[in-house]
């Protein structure tokens, strides 16, 4: 007769030498039987997977670091949008994240235009400037033209001529705009003499453009005189602020109040006395003064 037992009433364990080769299929296991524990280190290899069986919420959060990611493995597809349109953007203006993400991009504006210059006029020069049609402000540099030197008397040598002024000025402009210039040419020198007192050196030319400005011209040097005891002519002085003049609404670049302006041109220089004063040898004349200089860009 065969006695049916009942395994539950027995006690103690069931070694792995008393299980058959292949005896405990999948079929044989309770549902989450085998839980992490039972699983020894390294046991579930890639070939134990099915395939797609390891989805994303079966992964630990921070688990894929950088060094588990094979070369090129994340592409476009791969990469979170970040609304961004496609696109070639011009001057563009853009955000960028914590992460070196472009997160926004827009075109920009080009900023304001640069100037050009359109008028180049060395002294004595005249003539009408006329601006293009898209201009809208005018940038000068001018200068005016220096006196010459004065004349060398006998026994005394002349003075130096006033050197010219430089100015800078800007305007706003609309089209049409022409106006007539003139550039200053240099102050005449004195001649020399052989008399007690020489000539002095001419004035330079003024530079200016109608309804734009004015820079009035520096004058010649004194020349060479003689009373009592020998005095060397005087060298004249340089241009002063009352000597450049913009036109209302002609501002500089350097002050919205007050025009800026430098002495740089030059004065003519001074004659020298004569050879042999006791003689009453002629003295030498003097230089001519330096050109005026007239510079006009657009923008």
């Amino acid at each position: 007769n065969i006695n049916a037992v009942d395994i539950t009433t027995l006690s103690g364990t069931v070694a792995s030498a008393q299980i058959a080769d292949l005896a405990v299929t999948s079929a044989k296991l309770a549902s989450f039987a085998v839980t992490s524990a039972r699983l020894a280190s390294f046991a579930v290899t890639t070939t134990r997977l099915a395939t797609n069986a390891v989805t994303a919420i079966k992964i630990t959060q921070s688990t894929i670091t950088q060094s588990k990611l094979a070369a090129n493995s994340v592409g476009a597809n791969q990469l979170i949008s970040t609304g961004v349109t496609p696109a070639s953007y011009t001057l563009a203006s853009i955000t960028v994240d914590a992460d070196g993400r472009i997160t926004a991009a827009s075109s920009g504006a080009a900023g304001g235009g640069g100037f050009t210059p359109t008028l180049v006029a060395q002294g004595p020069a005249s003539g009408t400037f006329t601006a293009g049609p898209a201009s809208t402000k005018l940038l000068a540099y001018a200068i005016s033209g220096g006196g010459g030197g004065g004349g060398g008397a006998s026994n005394q040598g002349g003075g130096s001529g006033g050197s010219g002024v430089y100015g800078i000025f800007t305007r706003p402009i609309s089209a049409p705009f022409a106006q007539p210039y003139v550039v200053g040419g240099p102050g005449n020198p004195g001649n020399g003499t052989g008399n007690p007192t020489a000539p002095a050196g001419g004035a330079g030319g003024a530079t200016n453009m109608a309804n734009y400005f004015t820079i009035n011209a520096s004058v010649g040097g004194t020349g060479g005189q003689l009373f009592g005891p020998r005095m060397q002519g005087m060298s004249a002085p340089s241009g002063a602020a009352s000597n450049v003049t913009p036109t209302p609404g002609t501002t500089s670049p350097f002050s919205s109040a007050n025009l800026r302006f430098w002495v740089v041109g030059e004065g003519g220089a001074p004659g020298g006395a004569g050879s042999n004063p006791d003689a009453g040898a002629s003295g030498n004349a003097g230089g001519a003064g330096g050109v005026g200089k007239l510079m006009v860009f657009e923008g």
